[in-house]
This record gives C-alpha cells, sequence and structure tokens, in this order.
C-alpha cells in the first residue's frame, strides 16, 4: 500500500501570532476557484477551526512548533506521534478501516492484521495511543495495547450476523462500550458483558451505530431506527428519545454534559435531508442545517464552539457555537467519518480513502479505496 511522499522542508518556530492564528478558509457560499480551492477574491468570514479572523489576532503569544497542528519545527521536526507534510505537523499514529480490512498510518498506511487476516472493523476508538478498540461483524471484537504490531482478539466472531457491532466508546482501559443489534457490551479491563436492554423500543432490531462517553462514563448511545438516543448514567441504559420511523442517527459526539449532537438523515417528499440533533443538558432538539444537506455521517469536535459533520457527496459543515455552515472539503466523494486533534490536524474517512485537513488545505493520504471509520488519538 502506498502512499504520496511526503515533503520535508526547513520552517522556522512561528513566532507571531498573525502568523500562527487560524489560516482562513471561505464558506461554500462565497465561492470557490476553478481549482476548487477557496476563491482569494471572496470573503475571509470563516477560517479552517470556523473562528472569524479577528479571533487568530487575539490568539495570546507564539505559536509553539512541532506539535499537531502548529508550524514544523527546524529541519521538518515534529513532536513523537506526528510528521510534517511540508509546513505543518500533522498526526502519524491514526487508525482506519474499510470493507479492504484494517489499517495504521505512522507516515504510510500498514495492514494491520488481527491473527492472518486482514479484517474489516466497523468502528475504531480508543483512550489512548495504547488502548485502542475496534468492532466488528458477527461479534468481532479487537483490541490493542501498544505491545503489539497486530490487533489483539479479544471475542471472536460467530456465525451470527444479529451479532455485528457497529459503534465504540470509553473512559479508561476499564470502561468501555461497544454497541450492536439490540445490545450493548462492557469491557471491564478483564472481559467482555453484554448488558440486557429494556429500553421498550418500538421495533425491533435496534442498531447501535454511535457511542459517546464523557469523562465521567455517562453518556449517549444513537440508533440507525427511529432516530432512536439511549442513555448512559450511573452503569444503567435507558431510552432517552424515538423519532420517527423513517430517521436515522449514525454518529454521536460531545464535549461535555451538557453538549452533543448526534447527526443522520430525516425524511421528505424529495429524499433523505441531512439530520442534526442536539442535546443541552437536558432535552434533546434538532439543529437547523443549511438548505439542501444530505444525510450525515460523521460528527467531532473540540470544544461546544468547534463541531464538525461530514456526509453524503462530500459534505463539510461545521458548527461555531451558534449556527452550522458549509465548508469545502475538497472532494465530492461520500464522507463516512471524522477525528482529528484539533481545528488543524482534521482526519476523515470517506468512499476515496483518507483525507486529511492542516489548517490550509485538504489532501489525500494514500489510496486505501473505501473507508467507513477513523481514529487517533489527540493525547
Amino acid at each position: 500500500m502506498t502512499t504520496p511522499t511526503l515533503t520535508w522542508c526547513l520552517v522556522a518556530a512561528c513566532g507571531f501570532a498573525s502568523a500562527c492564528g487560524y489560516p482562513q478558509l471561505t464558506p461554500i457560499s462565497d465561492g470557490n476557484d476553478a481549482t476548487g480551492q477557496p476563491d482569494a477574491s471572496a470573503p475571509d468570514t470563516i477560517d479552517a477551526a470556523g473562528d472569524a479572523a479577528a479571533d487568530a489576532d487575539s490568539v495570546p503569544g507564539p505559536a509553539h512548533c512541532g506539535a499537531r497542528g502548529e508550524p514544523c519545527c527546524q529541519d521538518a521536526m515534529c513532536e513523537a506521534r506526528a510528521l510534517c507534510d511540508g509546513t505543518t505537523c500533522m498526526s502519524a499514529d491514526v487508525w482506519a478501516s474499510g470493507p479492504s480490512g484494517s489499517y495504521h498510518f505512522n507516515g504510510s498506511w500498514q495492514p494491520f492484521f488481527i491473527g492472518s487476516n486482514n479484517l474489516p472493523l466497523n468502528a475504531i476508538s480508543g483512550t489512548s495511543p495504547t488502548n485502542v478498540v475496534g468492532v466488528g461483524n458477527s461479534g468481532l471484537i479487537a483490541h490493542y495495547d501498544g505491545s503489539d504490531t497486530s490487533w489483539r482478539k479479544d471475542v471472536g466472531e460467530t456465525s451470527d450476523p444479529d451479532l455485528n457491532l457497529y459503534s465504540v466508546s470509553g473512559t479508561g482501559p476499564d470502561d468501555i462500550w461497544a454497541g450492536g443489534i439490540d445490545r450493548l457490551a462492557h469491557y471491564d479491563g478483564s472481559s467482555w458483558t453484554v448488558v440486557p436492554l429494556v429500553l421498550g423500543a418500538p421495533v425491533s432490531p435496534i442498531s447501535y451505530r454511535g457511542i459517546w462517553l464523557d469523562q465521567r462514563g455517562q453518556g449517549f448511545a444513537c440508533s440507525a431506527e427511529y432516530s432512536a438516543i439511549s442513555r448512559l448514567d450511573a452503569g444503567t441504559w435507558s431510552k432517552d428519545r424515538t423519532g420517527p420511523s423513517n430517521h436515522e442517527l449514525f454518529s454521536i459526539w460531545g464535549s461535555d454534559p451538557e453538549h452533543a449532537w448526534a447527526v443522520g438523515h430525516g425524511h421528505s417528499l424529495t429524499g433523505f435531508p441531512g439530520k442534526i440533533m442536539k442535546w443541552d443538558g437536558t432535552t434533546w432538539g434538532t439543529d437547523e442545517v443549511p438548505a439542501s444537506t444530505p444525510e450525515l455521517t460523521g460528527v467531532w469536535g473540540t470544544d461546544a464552539n468547534h463541531v464538525w459533520a461530514v456526509g453524503a457527496n462530500g459534505t463539510l459543515l461545521f458548527f461555531d457555537g451558534t449556527a452550522w455552515t458549509a465548508l469545502f472539503s475538497g472532494t465530492g466523494d461520500n464522507l463516512n467519518a471524522i477525528w482529528g486533534s484539533g481545528p488543524r490536524d482534521i482526519w476523515v474517512a470517506g468512499d476515496g480513502g483518507a483525507r486529511h485537513f492542516n489548517g490550509t488545505a485538504w489532501s489525500a493520504i494514500g489510496s486505501l479505496g473505501a473507508l467507513t471509520t477513523i481514529w487517533l488519538s489527540a493525547d
């Protein structure tokens, strides 16, 4: 598996707030040039992180070179688990999976085997660089603890397709949840246990496509059926909401106990428009999205005022704490998942493979083919 060679160059450490602030990116509505890049003549009202341009000038003090999302240091040096893309340090410890199998990026994409096979995983997540978990079809659960060059199989596949697992999240090595069809399973550091669900769901099966937990170990799981959301509180799951039968949710992420978002699609006479549900600490409501937003499949952010969502046809949305705005993604491929370490180190998995945003531009990373999930540790 080949990856385009990354350019190594000499970049001086940044010493001015104006040079270290967030680069600006034009919203779709302001127009792009013939190459698809933001038009320099268009008003620069939204930057790569979605902040107003003035915010960049208010960054206190100079940025530190070498960190992910910051300028490369002299001799193209970056911190551990990062590398220089020519100007900016990017993560070099990234996990992804698609129909052809699972992969790890450390400068180039390498297949990451489970035993002697490179099996596809439906979701990958973790709590640190040495605590990564992947889940797949027929109950497959794989674990990476940093001590080997392959996945450890925690739970092997069965012949029952109803055991497919689609989501995983956790707070630490002894608190991980995986979601599948009519079931959630918990890992306590030594073994996995299927937790009985009494949710009163209006339809069965319910397939949990996304899980998010806060640092207290509480959180939510969203479903592709009835846009149902279940809530974890004090170790017990309960039904939090259900919606219309033809509405679906595929991904969920939160910044804190008072802010969380779940994305998917609704239903109309003309198709399946993108849908975003928002948790305000008390109830779930519906966020307004830009007109003609298609189905959304992934959501991630850095805090309550910096949240991104991706979806069909290269859709990329940004939430600045007030409203969602459509941004340029550099591709028309379906985007299936998004994760990152910060606003200048964002990764997406799509039908065209992996793409990375360094605060200035999007670029394809390797040629893996279709990917459905992507994750990296922000630590």
